[in-house]
Protein backbone atom coordinates (compact mmCIF):
# COMPACT_ATOMS: atom_id res chain seq x y z
CA UNK A 1 0.00 0.00 0.00
CA UNK A 2 0.75 3.73 -0.05
CA UNK A 3 0.96 4.33 3.59
CA UNK A 4 3.06 0.73 3.87
CA UNK A 5 5.92 2.27 1.25
CA UNK A 6 5.54 5.89 2.86
CA UNK A 7 6.55 4.44 6.37
CA UNK A 8 9.04 2.22 4.93
CA UNK A 9 10.93 5.06 2.79
CA UNK A 10 10.73 7.09 6.32
CA UNK A 11 11.44 4.11 9.11
CA UNK A 12 14.56 2.22 7.02
CA UNK A 13 14.81 -0.11 10.13
CA UNK A 14 13.33 -3.47 7.99
CA UNK A 15 15.07 -4.98 4.68
CA UNK A 16 11.81 -6.84 4.05
CA UNK A 17 10.43 -3.04 4.03
CA UNK A 18 13.02 -2.16 1.82
CA UNK A 19 12.90 -4.51 -0.83
CA UNK A 20 9.16 -3.87 -1.02
CA UNK A 21 9.46 -0.70 -1.42
CA UNK A 22 12.26 -1.54 -4.16
CA UNK A 23 9.14 -4.09 -5.58
CA UNK A 24 6.51 -1.25 -5.13
CA UNK A 25 8.17 0.64 -7.92
CA UNK A 26 7.32 -1.65 -10.48
CA UNK A 27 3.81 -0.49 -10.54
CA UNK A 28 2.11 -0.05 -14.10
CA UNK A 29 -1.33 0.97 -14.69
CA UNK A 30 -3.60 -1.79 -15.94
CA UNK A 31 -7.31 -0.02 -16.23
CA UNK A 32 -7.93 3.75 -16.19
CA UNK A 33 -6.67 6.76 -16.31
CA UNK A 34 -2.20 7.38 -16.47
CA UNK A 35 -3.37 10.12 -14.29
CA UNK A 36 -2.99 8.80 -10.98
CA UNK A 37 -0.43 6.87 -11.55
CA UNK A 38 1.49 9.80 -12.72
CA UNK A 39 0.13 11.67 -9.69
CA UNK A 40 1.53 8.48 -7.72
CA UNK A 41 4.82 8.56 -9.24
CA UNK A 42 5.47 12.12 -8.58
CA UNK A 43 4.79 11.63 -4.86
CA UNK A 44 7.08 8.83 -4.05
CA UNK A 45 9.74 10.67 -6.03
CA UNK A 46 9.23 13.91 -3.49
CA UNK A 47 9.63 11.49 -1.17
CA UNK A 48 12.34 9.51 -1.58
CA UNK A 49 14.48 13.14 -3.04
CA UNK A 50 17.38 13.53 -0.95
CA UNK A 51 17.01 10.45 0.83
CA UNK A 52 20.72 9.00 0.69
CA UNK A 53 20.12 6.51 3.70
CA UNK A 54 17.30 4.88 2.37
CA UNK A 55 19.29 4.31 -1.70
CA UNK A 56 22.55 3.38 0.83
CA UNK A 57 20.33 0.74 2.79
CA UNK A 58 18.55 -0.47 -0.57
CA UNK A 59 21.69 -1.13 -2.34
CA UNK A 60 23.15 -3.11 0.61
CA UNK A 61 20.12 -5.01 1.08
CA UNK A 62 19.68 -5.98 -3.02
CA UNK A 63 23.23 -6.56 -2.85
CA UNK A 64 23.31 -9.57 -0.67
CA UNK A 65 22.09 -12.42 -3.46
CA UNK A 66 25.24 -14.89 -3.06
CA UNK A 67 25.59 -15.15 -6.44
CA UNK A 68 27.46 -18.44 -7.46
CA UNK A 69 30.31 -18.18 -9.49
CA UNK A 70 31.49 -21.81 -9.34
CA UNK A 71 28.44 -23.06 -10.95
CA UNK A 72 29.03 -26.33 -13.56
CA UNK A 73 32.58 -26.14 -12.90
CA UNK A 74 34.02 -29.90 -13.83
CA UNK A 75 36.51 -29.89 -10.45
CA UNK A 76 34.11 -28.01 -8.15
CA UNK A 77 35.43 -24.77 -5.94
CA UNK A 78 38.66 -24.68 -4.63
CA UNK A 79 37.28 -25.10 -1.20
CA UNK A 80 36.79 -28.86 -2.34
CA UNK A 81 33.06 -28.97 -2.01
CA UNK A 82 31.07 -29.70 -5.31
CA UNK A 83 30.00 -27.60 -7.66
CA UNK A 84 26.34 -26.79 -7.98
CA UNK A 85 24.42 -28.83 -10.71
CA UNK A 86 21.55 -26.73 -11.37
CA UNK A 87 20.49 -22.80 -10.55
CA UNK A 88 17.07 -20.95 -10.08
CA UNK A 89 17.55 -18.97 -13.57
CA UNK A 90 15.56 -16.33 -11.92
CA UNK A 91 17.06 -16.03 -8.66
CA UNK A 92 20.36 -15.20 -11.01
CA UNK A 93 19.15 -12.25 -13.12
CA UNK A 94 17.96 -10.45 -10.04
CA UNK A 95 20.63 -8.64 -8.66
CA UNK A 96 21.00 -7.10 -12.59
CA UNK A 97 17.04 -6.38 -12.36
CA UNK A 98 17.90 -5.02 -8.84
CA UNK A 99 20.75 -2.94 -10.20
CA UNK A 100 18.52 -1.38 -12.70
CA UNK A 101 15.90 -0.84 -10.81
CA UNK A 102 17.86 1.14 -7.43
CA UNK A 103 19.08 3.53 -10.08
CA UNK A 104 16.17 3.65 -11.92
CA UNK A 105 14.42 4.89 -8.34
CA UNK A 106 17.15 7.40 -7.59
CA UNK A 107 16.66 9.31 -10.93
CA UNK A 108 12.47 9.03 -11.58
CA UNK A 109 12.67 6.61 -14.44
CA UNK A 110 9.15 5.82 -14.46
CA UNK A 111 9.61 2.67 -16.84
CA UNK A 112 8.96 -0.70 -14.97
CA UNK A 113 10.33 -2.98 -17.38
CA UNK A 114 13.99 -3.66 -16.95
CA UNK A 115 15.36 -3.04 -20.61
CA UNK A 116 13.01 -0.01 -21.28
CA UNK A 117 14.56 1.25 -17.38
CA UNK A 118 18.37 0.53 -19.42
CA UNK A 119 17.27 2.17 -22.84
CA UNK A 120 15.46 5.56 -20.62
CA UNK A 121 18.79 5.31 -18.43
CA UNK A 122 20.85 5.45 -21.46
CA UNK A 123 18.79 8.48 -23.18
CA UNK A 124 19.12 10.59 -19.71
CA UNK A 125 22.58 10.20 -19.79
CA UNK A 126 22.94 7.94 -16.75
CA UNK A 127 24.41 5.21 -17.86
CA UNK A 128 27.43 5.15 -20.82
CA UNK A 129 26.67 2.96 -23.94
CA UNK A 130 29.20 0.76 -23.42
CA UNK A 131 27.53 -0.17 -19.70
CA UNK A 132 23.89 -0.45 -21.13
CA UNK A 133 24.82 -2.89 -23.80
CA UNK A 134 26.54 -5.12 -21.39
CA UNK A 135 23.89 -5.17 -18.88
CA UNK A 136 21.44 -5.74 -21.97
CA UNK A 137 23.75 -8.46 -23.54
CA UNK A 138 24.16 -10.08 -19.77
CA UNK A 139 19.95 -9.97 -19.39
CA UNK A 140 19.30 -11.00 -22.89
CA UNK A 141 21.38 -14.12 -22.99
CA UNK A 142 20.20 -14.69 -19.58
CA UNK A 143 16.51 -14.63 -20.43
CA UNK A 144 16.41 -16.58 -23.43
CA UNK A 145 17.97 -19.23 -21.80
CA UNK A 146 15.04 -19.25 -19.13
CA UNK A 147 12.53 -18.72 -21.90
CA UNK A 148 14.39 -21.47 -23.58
CA UNK A 149 13.99 -23.79 -20.54
CA UNK A 150 10.25 -22.77 -20.31
CA UNK A 151 9.62 -23.61 -23.46
CA UNK A 152 11.55 -27.26 -23.18
CA UNK A 153 9.42 -28.00 -19.93
CA UNK A 154 6.03 -27.45 -22.07
CA UNK A 155 7.22 -29.29 -24.65
CA UNK A 156 7.90 -32.64 -22.14
CA UNK A 157 4.45 -31.88 -20.79
CA UNK A 158 5.91 -30.38 -17.92
CA UNK A 159 5.42 -27.29 -15.13
CA UNK A 160 7.54 -24.50 -16.35
CA UNK A 161 10.08 -23.87 -13.52
CA UNK A 162 12.68 -21.66 -13.31
CA UNK A 163 15.86 -24.36 -12.39
CA UNK A 164 18.35 -24.98 -15.22
CA UNK A 165 21.01 -27.97 -15.09
CA UNK A 166 24.19 -28.49 -16.81
CA UNK A 167 22.20 -30.86 -18.88
CA UNK A 168 20.54 -27.93 -20.26
CA UNK A 169 23.09 -26.71 -21.34
CA UNK A 170 26.31 -26.36 -23.86
CA UNK A 171 29.49 -26.25 -22.47
CA UNK A 172 29.80 -22.97 -23.83
CA UNK A 173 26.75 -21.72 -22.03
CA UNK A 174 27.59 -22.95 -18.98
CA UNK A 175 31.45 -20.85 -19.21
CA UNK A 176 28.99 -17.84 -20.39
CA UNK A 177 26.84 -18.30 -17.14
CA UNK A 178 29.88 -18.14 -15.04
CA UNK A 179 31.29 -15.53 -16.71
CA UNK A 180 28.14 -13.66 -16.50
CA UNK A 181 27.70 -14.15 -12.86
CA UNK A 182 31.32 -12.50 -12.34
CA UNK A 183 29.98 -9.16 -14.63
CA UNK A 184 27.03 -9.04 -12.62
CA UNK A 185 29.16 -9.09 -9.03
CA UNK A 186 30.90 -6.33 -10.57
CA UNK A 187 27.53 -4.21 -10.78
CA UNK A 188 27.13 -5.26 -7.28
CA UNK A 189 30.30 -3.96 -6.32
CA UNK A 190 29.59 -1.18 -8.05
CA UNK A 191 26.32 0.09 -6.93
CA UNK A 192 27.65 -0.64 -3.44
CA UNK A 193 30.29 1.70 -4.13
CA UNK A 194 28.19 4.70 -5.79
CA UNK A 195 25.65 4.39 -2.56
CA UNK A 196 29.02 4.56 -0.32
CA UNK A 197 28.09 1.26 1.43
Amino acid sequence: SLVGSEMCIRDRKSPDGLLGVAVFFDFRIVYGSEKYSDELRKHINKLIDGKNLFFRQLASEVSKYNIPTDIFRENGPENGHASPESINIKNAISPLVDFIRVYSIQHHVGESNSILRLEKMLRMNIIPEEEYQEIENIYSRMMEIRFRSHVNAILDNKSPDNMVTRDDLTAIEQTMIRKTFSEIIRYQQKMLDDFNV
